[in-house]
């Protein structure tokens, strides 16, 4: 398992070694032999001048903040293990306190915060002091320890919580307290630590703004996110980073924007004391998956500031400040989302990716942004979603959100069903021919003399061989034909009555064939000759 932790120091070497370096300054340890020297310096020489002290306690460890420097020692030599803390200023003299442990109980590790400090001891305790000595509270932890961090009014202790499944990887817990009232310790979250495959934990702590924040050993810089239940996410990931596999970025400490490191080459992983290593800043950005390359950039800058507003709102509201006092930081922050969510809205409409681009459009804030969107629509003649963005802003204007979904596509018209095709007869029976289709006759004609259709006298009754096929349906009878029975008559009918020749010409277009009349008030001797 991993030995506890000392953020941000390195083993003796030479005699020298740092108890602890971070974003406020650095303790350096120097053994003389009989005693040792501690020289504090701070990054901000203007307000605070380097501090030297004498060491007869043989300290291992240390914290350091703006407010005061604590320092802690494991027992030797006959000595106790001791807790030594001194104010960097203050209004009254003999500030500064110290505590000696029982035998058997010993410091692991120190940690400062807000008007108190905290010690983590062999006998799995957390024992909380304020910045005037008076124990406040004394917490147990589970398991074994790793490291503990604070910063402001929280605490993080990070603790061995059982053997993992896979020997390789570890399994680690990581509890945050609210020590605001440091007599009234609240557990905020217990959750399991996130690393990497087979990593060990290289560095905790938080950032310049609050943020927990932690390393492993591949590499990769991980933050808890309040503002999202205790999640953690991946900020920034060194291993690409690095010019050669013999590199190693020893952490310093963590702004919003930047890791704050010294880059160590060869096979030592921490930096030496002499000469005075040089601070080097990578910038953060999250390690992001994306369809086009050159949309990666402005896409992890965008979800960081997502991140750091979502956290400063959080924060802002525990301490309580009022709209007054955060508006101009969260107007900064706004719009720098919004610059950025421009940037990408321009980049999806040069490759004309007009719903990407509609996307974007949805997440800007400021009525002004939308207006550059607008015209960045109209400048690549993109007129629907020109039309889209229109309504958002006609939505911001009033006040009011839409009442629907402006990605919505629009409603198609109805498409008419296909016509069912025939299925083809794949029965093994021969295929009979189609009965013949009637022929058309006049209505009038069928209707007058139903013996003048041939196919009256071969029509197969009923019973035959099956049901009879339906008649084909009557067609619409027109006007009767207007005929002269006193026109002139064909040659050809000479020798025929008037009533026979009209007759004949009244005949069946189709058949041609003659209707044949019978004489009205001819009497028995006419009746013959009609015959």
């Amino acid at each position: 398992a991993q030995p506890v932790l000392q953020p941000s120091s390195t083993p003796a070497k030479n005699g020298r070694r740092f108890l602890l370096w971070n974003l406020t300054g650095m303790v350096l340890s120097r053994d003389e032999n009989t005693y040792a020297a501690i020289e504090v310096e701070f990054s901000d020489s203007s307000r605070h001048r380097t501090m030297r002290l004498t060491d007869h306690y043989g300290f291992s460890m240390a914290a350091l903040d703006d407010a005061a420097v604590v320092f802690a020692s494991r027992a030797n030599n006959g000595n106790p293990s001791t807790v030594v803390y001194r104010p960097l200023a203050s209004w009254a003299p003999n500030s500064d306190w110290q505590v000696q442990f029982d035998k058997g109980e010993e410091a692991l590790s120190v940690a400062l915060g807000s008007k108190f400090a905290v010690v983590a001891t062999t006998a799995r305790y957390l024992r909380v002091y304020s910045h005037t000595g008076a124990p406040r509270a004394v917490l147990s932890h589970a398991g074994p320890l790793v490291a503990v961090s604070a910063a402001k009014g929280l605490l993080a202790a990070v603790t061995h919580a059982g053997r993992p499944a896979d020997g390789e990887d570890q399994s680690m817990s990581i509890t945050l307290y609210d020590l605001r009232e440091p007599a009234r310790p609240v557990r905020l979250a217990s959750e399991p630590l996130p690393l990497s495959p087979g990593a060990t934990l290289d560095w905790i702590g938080f950032s310049d703004v609050g943020v927990l924040s932690t390393v492993d050993s591949t590499g990769v810089v991980r933050q808890c996110l309040r503002s999202a239940g205790f999640s953690w996410s991946p900020i920034l990931h060194c291993a690409g980073l690095k010019k050669s596999k013999a590199e190693h970025h020893w952490v310093v400490g963590l702004t919003t924007s930047q890791l704050m490191c010294i880059l160590c080459k060869g096979e030592d992983r921490f930096p030496a004391t002499l000469p005075r290593p040089v601070l080097q800043a990578l910038p953060l950005g999250i390690p992001l998956a994306v369809t086009d390359a050159s949309d990666a950039s402005a896409e992890a800058q965008r979800m960081a500031a997502a991140i750091e507003l979502d956290e400063f709102r959080l924060t802002a509201a525990e301490a309580g400040l009022g709209e007054d006092s955060t508006q101009d930081h969260l107007m900064r922050l706004i719009t720098k989302m919004d610059s950025l969510a421009l940037k990408l809205f321009s980049l999806a409409n040069k490759t004309e990716r007009n719903a990407r681009a509609l996307d974007i459009a949805l997440q800007l804030q400021l009525p002004k942004s939308l207006h550059g969107a607008l015209k960045l629509a109209n400048h690549f003649k993109l007129g629907q979603l020109a039309e889209r963005i229109t309504r958002l802003l006609e939505a911001k204007h009033d006040d009011a959100a839409l009442d629907y979904d402006v990605e919505a596509a629009p409603a198609r018209a109805p498409v008419a069903a296909p016509r069912p095709t025939p299925r083809p007869d794949t029965s093994d029976r021969p295929h009979e021919a189609p009965p013949a289709a009637p022929r058309r006759r006049h209505a009038a004609e069928t209707a007058a003399d139903p013996a003048a259709d041939p196919a009256a006298d071969t029509q197969v009754p009923n019973g035959g061989q099956g049901p009879a096929a339906p008649p084909p349906a009557a067609a619409r009878p027109g006007p009767p034909p207007v005929l002269n029975p006193f026109a002139k008559a064909p040659s050809s009918a000479a020798n025929k009555s008037v009533l026979d020749i009209g007759g004949s010409i009244s005949g069946s277009p189709a058949t041609g064939k003659a209707i044949k009349r019978k004489a009205v008030g001819l009497g028995p001797t006419a009746e013959k000759k009609a015959r």
